[in-house]
């Protein structure tokens, strides 16, 4: 008997989640968690559970840390959140709204990254016709609209260029008669002609600057990454102690890297990395030549399963 309350009560709760969703929209689990009074640990297990059974859908955007949840047609009301998503996410939102569908390769490198975390907006794909070329689109364009917009792609052309020919009219050198008595001896006329000659113009030229060689530690972590399948999409910074970079993962998630060249990280160097990622809106790695610290170890084990800190009145 209690167990058939306990799935009775489960269904209510259920009801009421979807029932507040459709009446706000996309929601958060704190709202969900007043509705229904629930804690918010256990409010965050049926969210979950209704997005495992397909009733609900999950964003991958986060509003303050927490994801968004909303119903199977909703998609369009995601976008009273770009005003979450950082700088360089929103301009690629607005970019591929403006234009439909993008090329992969058109974009600078900043963007590549952006597109690529604005999975509730956009979406790649590619054609069987030419395989090698990535397309995004927005997330809301039909069938019949990508292929309209994939014949404007095939009927871009580049501007002509007129070359005008421009004739050259051969300069040519005034014929100078030498008249030339019998008695003048060829030695003479020799000494002539070298005091025609015309001597040579100098131009003072600048020495090349000899290009500075790459960085030796720079090297090492390009070296490093290759090996690992791991993309350098820019390097912001890089010394002789520390590389600073944007990378791309083999799962195809951007990350920023920090490698130090020292045997030991410390906590400052996590904060530098972490203050670094969340500007970026991005996750992040650090590189170093040493083993991590026991101490550093449990510190990053200690925050993982860290719920909350609240303050006690």
């Amino acid at each position: 008997m209690e167990t058939g309350k306990r799935v009775e009560n489960q269904a209510n709760i259920n009801s009421r989640i979807i029932n507040l969703i459709k009446i706000r929209g996309p929601i958060l689990p704190i709202h969900a968690s007043k509705e229904t009074n629930q804690s918010l640990l256990l409010t965050g297990a049926i969210l979950s559970s209704l997005v495992s059974d397909k009733q609900i859908k999950i964003s991958n955007l986060k509003v303050g840390g927490s994801p968004v949840y909303f119903l199977p047609g909703q998609e369009n009301m995601l976008e009273n959140f770009i005003k979450f998503l950082n700088n360089k996410e929103r301009e690629a939102f607005q970019l591929v709204k403006n234009k439909k569908i993008l090329r992969d390769e058109e974009l600078s490198s900043d963007l590549r990254v952006a597109i690529r975390n604005i999975k509730d907006f956009a979406s790649s794909f590619s054609l069987n016709s030419n395989p090698g070329v990535l397309y995004w689109k927005i997330y809301n364009l039909t069938d019949e609209e990508i292929e309209k917009e994939l014949e404007k792609f095939k009927e871009e052309k580049k501007p002509e260029v007129k070359i005008e020919e421009i004739k050259v009219k051969e300069e040519t050198k005034p014929k100078v008669k030498i008249e030339v008595k019998p008695e003048i001896r060829v030695e003479e006329i020799q000494e002539k002609e070298k005091i025609r000659k015309i001597e040579p113009i100098f131009t003072e030229t600048k020495p090349k600057r000899e290009r500075a060689k790459p960085d030796k530690f720079l090297e090492e972590v390009k070296l490093f990454l290759k090996n690992k399948d791991i993309e350098i999409l820019n390097v912001e910074k890089y010394n002789k102690k520390e590389v600073l970079a944007k990378i791309m993962l083999p799962s195809k998630k951007a990350c920023f890297l920090l490698a130090i060249n020292k045997k030991r990280v410390d906590e400052k160097d996590i904060a530098k990395a972490y203050k670094k990622s969340q500007q970026l809106g991005i996750s992040y790695m650090i590189l170093t030549k040493g083993e991590t610290s026991k101490k550093i170890k449990e510190s990053i084990d200690a925050f993982k399963s860290l719920e909350k800190i609240d303050k006690l009145e």
